[in-house]
């Protein structure tokens, strides 16, 4: 049994009307007819308990491309869009928020009652640590509230947990929650914000609430494969229907690059409107923090863009040369981008704003701020300037040390990161030379065909010409008849001895009647499966016409037409 094929639903949808698929983009309305007897209705028991299936599933996710994969959303669709948004629905995933956060988390409710009715709701937690040594801190206590499984990526639902660990690991975070739901009615109420607590309530209650509110939360798309009354119609006309199973994978990979260059995008807005607030990176070809420097790489950040477009274009359009766009994609890689952005500058002393906070707490501890009899404070000791010098040195050169170990670093991810991109030049060269060797030997099979046209078309024209020569006797005698036929060819057969074929074209010359060449003409198949020509050779019987032979030709399937007898 083919599986279903199914695309989230809104309410523009219609029966019959045609949908691609990849974009996830409504077509032209009525592409398939269907008569009202062939819509079925079924009465439903509103009184009886509704049958339902519920799944939880929550993850920590890395990529933007898990979440539209998960949710079912074109990535084709969300690049051309610019953003991932929800069919039907005004919620768009925060990319800025998705990109810069420490931990990514989606939990997800899906109910079905009895078919493709019933309800949907996806949360996306993100959390950026404030703090970042206690960014692992905030990891494991979500883990644990979350009954994290033996894969670090993969956990449970449990409202159990939330409160109490998590509260306080998110209290040193900035967190956004994103949610979006179908059906289900008003999930939580309208004057609560979002929490970590109430979406898991929320999550909790949704069965019961889809069963009171269901929603349709998908359209069954029917094949044009599984259409047999299309694949009549198409099949004669050598109509090729797309295949885009293999386009997939390398759409999710383009949304990801764009997601990526997006976020570059931003950062790149950002130092245009306060370049005093970033610095070069230490890259050797850095970006220059000018504001020169920032439109430019902004241009070039926007054409990068522009090229996945067009990658996405051309894959809707040729989807079986999917290889091919991937081998010859002229996308640069995001990473290597991003060594060359400006950073951001941080505070001078290196340190995270609850690390200044809690450095100034501890030395307010040290004084006292009691009354009490005067001390009197001894006098300082003298610094000694050797090792006062000696101390100086040591610091300056463990800051060195750490700057070169910090260049060192940098070095190192950026070393990998050419080294992943030419691995990934390799195989699109090794994917091209394949490409090139198939298209080479598609050039050669189709030459070699041409060559066996050109000479069944010389065949052909020999054996008229020998029918003509044969029939030169009969051209210089009229015949009792107002239409002499001098000889039929229909594929490979000539039918001059066929009495019935003569009488039926003579009679279809003489009426000057429109006819569709086909098989019934010659009574006859000569070349089952194949697409044949038929050749008439013949002439009026008048004296001032006797002279000239006439000639119609023409392929099965075309509709023709004799001259008429009134002509010259």
């Amino acid at each position: 049994m083919v599986g279903l094929l199914l695309v989230p639903y809104n309410d523009s949808m219609r029966l019959g009307q045609g949908y691609d698929s990849f974009l996830q983009e409504a077509r032209a309305d009525g592409a398939v007819t269907f008569g009202k007897e062939r819509i079925s209705q079924t009465s439903i028991d509103h009184t009886a308990p509704v049958s339902q299936v519920v799944s939880y599933s929550s993850r920590f996710v890395e990529k933007l491309s898990d979440i539209t994969q998960s949710m079912n959303i074109s990535a084709g669709s969300s690049i051309k869009s610019g953003t991932i948004e929800v069919s039907g629905s005004s919620l768009t995933v925060d990319e800025a928020k998705f990109s810069s956060s420490d931990i990514n988390a989606v939990v997800s409710v899906k109910v079905i009652n009895r078919f493709v009715e019933g309800g949907e709701l996806h949360g996306i937690v993100s959390v950026r640590a404030l703090d970042r040594s206690k960014k692992s801190s905030i990891e494991s206590a979500l883990k644990s509230a979350l009954n994290s499984a033996t894969d670090n990526k993969d956990f449970t639902l449990s409202a159990s947990g939330v409160a109490g660990g998590v509260d306080s690991a998110l209290s040193a975070s900035e967190t956004t929650i994103s949610v979006n739901w179908m059906g289900g009615g008003q999930v939580k109420n309208e004057h609560d914000e979002w929490s970590l607590q109430e979406l898991f309530k929320a999550a909790a209650a949704f069965p019961a609430r889809v069963s009171k509110t269901p929603k349709r939360t998908h359209a069954i798309l029917t094949k044009y494969d599984n259409n047999l009354s299309f694949l009549a119609w198409a099949q004669p006309r050598q109509i090729k229907i797309p295949q885009y199973d293999a386009s997939y994978a390398y759409a999710r990979e383009l949304l990801d690059m764009y997601m990526t260059y997006k976020a570059h995008m931003t950062l790149i807005q950002a130092a245009l409107a306060a370049p005093e607030k970033y610095q070069r990176s230490e890259a050797v070809d850095a970006v220059d923090v000018s504001i020169r420097g920032l439109a430019t790489t902004r241009k070039m950040i926007r054409a990068e863009m522009s090229t996945i477009v067009e990658d996405i274009d051309k894959l809707d359009k040729h989807p079986e040369l999917a290889k091919a766009i991937e081998a010859e994609s002229r996308v640069t890689a995001p990473e290597l981008w991003a060594v060359r952005l400006p950073v951001k500058i941080s505070n001078g002393f290196g340190t995270s704003d609850a690390e200044a906070v809690q450095m100034i707490e501890n030395g307010l501890l040290q004084f006292s701020f009691e009354n009490g009899p005067p001390v009197e404070e001894p006098a300082a000791p003298k610094p000694d300037p050797i090792r006062q010098a000696l101390e100086e040195t040591m610091a300056s050169t463990q800051a060195e040390c750490v700057k070169l170990a910090e260049k060192v670093a940098e070095t190192q991810r950026a070393l990998e990161i050419t080294q992943a991109e030419l691995a990934r030049t390799q195989e699109q060269l090794e994917s091209s030379r394949k490409a090139q060797e198939a298209a080479t030997v598609d050039h050669r099979v189709a030459l070699e065909a041409a060559q066996r046209d050109v000479e069944a078309s010389k065949t052909d024209t020999v054996r008229v010409q020998t029918a003509l020569s044969r029939l030169e006797s009969y051209v210089s005698y009229p015949a009792n008849s107002a239409v002499c036929i001098l000889s039929v060819v229909y594929g490979s057969r000539f039918y001059d001895n066929k009495q019935s074929v003569i009488d039926r074209l003579r009679y279809l010359i003489e009426r000057h009647e429109e006819f569709k060449i086909t098989n019934d003409v010659c009574e006859d198949d000569p070349l089952y499966g194949t697409r044949k020509m038929l050749v008439v050779v013949y002439r009026f019987t008048e004296s001032s016409r006797v002279g000239r032979i006439r000639v119609l030709a023409g392929w099965e399937g075309d509709s023709a037409r004799f001259d008429a007898l009134d002509s010259t």
